[in-house]
């Protein structure tokens, strides 16, 4: 340093050759005056120091557990990302399972419902079927009696009707002098 200043004032040049004297008058007030700071301030400067220095170790072992804490969250992400994939083909074929179970379901249902319905069908045929042939009876029975009237309209005289009826009357009669006598 006093060599700074001893070539700052020679390299002023006004030719003169430098005083030593004021120079080291300057040098050891400087000196004095650093002795003097450092004395009385070495205690702040030891504390301040010690804090910069335990803030610094502070904020590196900060850094560290972060880089642990996200090297440790990466690998947990990594995980469960490998599980995750793992567990959606789980789920697609638990998904397909269940789709065939539920097609063969409602194929099962759907058979069944074919099966009563054919069967009620054929129950619907059978009643109308008989229906149909007692409405058929009905009517042959209705046309053999028509026909009948008039086949024994056209076939029976007066005489034969006289004849009818005094039989009828004969009949009664007997019958019921019968049962009173």
């Amino acid at each position: 340093m006093l060599l700074l200043l001893i070539s700052a004032a020679h390299a002023g040049g006004d030719g003169l050759p430098p005083d030593l004297n004021a120079i080291a008058f300057h040098a050891i007030n400087f000196l004095l005056l650093v002795g003097l700071l450092t004395y009385l301030l070495r205690d702040k400067i030891r504390d301040a120091l010690a804090n910069r220095a335990a803030h610094v170790k502070r904020e590196i072992d900060d850094s560290n557990q972060a880089r642990k804490d996200a090297a440790q969250r990466f690998e947990e992400l990594e995980a469960r990302l490998d599980g995750f994939e793992s567990e959606l083909e789980k789920m697609k074929e638990d998904a397909v399972v269940e789709a065939d179970k539920e097609h063969n379901s409602i194929l099962a249902r759907a058979e069944e419902d074919a099966a009563r319905i054919a069967e009620s069908a054929q129950r619907s045929i059978r009643d109308e079927t008989d229906r149909a042939r007692q409405a058929l009876r009905h009517e042959v029975a209705q046309l053999s009696v028509d026909l009948a009237r008039e086949k024994l309209s056209a076939e029976v005289t007066s005489e034969d009707q006289q004849r009818l009826a005094g039989d009828f009357i004969d009949t009664v009669q007997n019958k019921n002098g019968a049962t009173n006598g």
